[in-house]
């Protein structure tokens, strides 16, 4: 009886013990913010919300905003050392902080993985992700495709409603 409960218990560790994947880290789970990508967002913050899409290409941010108000081809970029909005075919230098909060939203996008993260596991809208928290900013990654699904930071929330990444 004792032979086969130990068997037992030994072909349970069997099949248990693969199925317990390594832990997640910031690095694994922030690689997308290392690729170039698009990603559709909705931006929230003090009660009002915007739609935009921001770009990565190389270290360079493009961002447009859905708005009545914007033309299609107006955008904002945001490069390591300047700040220009382009409308057609003219840019015109913008200062960063004339608008805070434009170039806060592309900072989301490369948080730093040095800090340090609380990562657990979650469930947001029925999807289960990670929950990553450094103190100031929480991010949401899905837990199959490792791509963000949320990103908040103060009072500043970006739902991710579609990403996708350069080949």
């Amino acid at each position: 009886m004792k032979r086969i409960l130990f068997l037992i218990l030994i072909l349970c560790l069997i099949t248990l013990l693969p199925s317990c994947a390594k832990s997640a880290n910031m690095t694994d789970l922030t690689q997308y913010q290392n690729e170039d990508f698009l990603a559709e967002v909705k931006i929230s913050c003090n009660n009002q919300s915007i739609f935009a899409k921001i770009e990565r290409s190389g270290s360079t941010f493009k961002l447009h905003i859905a708005s009545d108000d914007m033309p299609d081809d107006t955008f904002f970029y945001f490069t390591d050392d300047s700040t220009f909005i382009q409308s057609g075919d003219t840019a015109f230098p913008f200062s960063p902080g004339a608008s805070p909060l434009l170039s806060h939203i592309t900072k989301l996008f490369s948080l730093s993985t040095a800090d340090i993260w609380k990562i657990e596991k979650a469930t947001l809208s029925g999807v289960s992700v990670y929950k990553c928290e450094n103190g100031y900013s929480t991010i949401y990654v899905d837990a199959c495709s490792r791509l963000p699904l949320k990103i908040q930071q103060n009072e500043i929330s970006v739902d991710i409603l579609s990403f996708s990444q350069s080949e």
